[in-house]
């Protein structure tokens, strides 16, 4: 699953005698040099990878103005929005107006899913979702090439019957992302 880790706020010490982190003794200076600040979160994919452009957004205006309690919220929704995808085979940049209405459906009304939430939670998860794909569908970004969230149904009152979601939905075993 993925999981958000934190650049810590303190400099690490790396330990010079642990052969895998050789040459990583400047890596508060390497952080700094693409912005990368404390506190930062980093999301790390279930097969061990750093999502790049994450990282990018997480440095990027408006995000890194949000308050610290923002960013852990926004962080955890995306990586609950991540589980989702990548329990489908998808990256983020490759989820559809599909998949977003799907995880909609799975976080509001699934009677399958034991933690459905409210409508004030889940704005906030839309807000999170949005920001992402507005950052992404920036002139000059062109990460996606669309902003997905925009193509969702996701402002209708109307309920979705569990047989419209994909064929073969699998849905998150875990509610939270934990780093």
């Amino acid at each position: 699953m993925w999981r958000v880790f934190w650049v810590p706020r303190v400099g690490v010490e790396v330990p010079s005698r642990l052969p895998v982190l050789r040459g990583w003794s400047d890596l508060r200076e390497r952080e700094a040099s693409v912005q990368i600040r404390p506190g930062d979160p980093i999301l790390l994919a279930p097969d061990h990878r750093v999502d790049e452009l994450t990282t990018l957004y997480f440095s990027s205006h408006p995000f890194a103005g949000h308050t610290p309690e923002t960013k852990r919220n926004y962080a955890t929704d995306l990586c609950l929005f991540f589980n989702f995808l990548w329990l489908h085979g998808k990256l983020w940049t490759q989820a559809t107006a599909v998949d977003l209405d799907d995880y909609r459906y799975w976080r509001r009304e699934a009677a399958e899913n034991p933690q459905r939430v409210g409508g004030t939670k889940w704005n906030r998860e839309l807000a999170a979702l949005s920001g992402l794909y507005d950052w992404a569908t920036r002139p000059g970004n062109g990460f996606v090439g669309v902003n997905r969230c925009r193509l969702a149904a996701w402002c209708t009152t109307a309920a979705r019957s569990p047989g419209s979601l994909s064929s073969g939905l699998r849905t998150p075993a875990a509610a939270m992302c934990t780093g």
